[in-house]
């Protein structure tokens, strides 16, 4: 397969770009915009993390927001991988783990509190290509 890999790659314009110092509740709001906007876009549930000099310092993946708002979903995967993902695994798992018990609100404020700066995964220069 011969060609170049901007052949390959989603514009800048349909994805969504984030300040390194904005809130998980930001760059929640602006993927959502950007998959009304560009439904193509859509396929990635993410958000490319600008530096101050609106460079890109990082990438903000949908599992770091999970994260964020529930800590110990890494466990509830681990474990889910392990068994299966069937509902009745799925829901047990759920119980087991006390995933998303807490009330809407406080998931929200949550969101509103945690920096993008601590949940992006830092892009290293074997990552990136002219």
């Amino acid at each position: 397969m011969a060609g170049q890999v901007k052949e390959l790659m989603t514009g800048l314009s349909e994805i969504p770009l984030v300040d390194e110092n904005s809130t998980l509740f930001e760059a929640v709001l602006e993927i959502g915009i950007m998959r009304a906007r560009h439904p193509a876009g859509a396929r990635l549930p993410a958000a490319l993390v600008l530096d101050k000099e609106r460079n890109v310092a990082g990438l903000l993946e949908f599992r770091h927001m999970l994260k964020a708002l529930e800590p110990r979903y890494g466990e509830f995967v681990e474990s889910a991988l392990k068994g299966g993902f069937s509902p009745d695994k799925v829901r047990s798992e759920l119980q087991k783990y006390g995933l998303w018990e807490d009330a809407l609100e406080g998931l929200c404020k949550k969101a509103g509190e945690t920096a993008i700066k601590s949940l992006m995964t830092a892009l290293e220069e074997t990552q990136t290509t002219n």
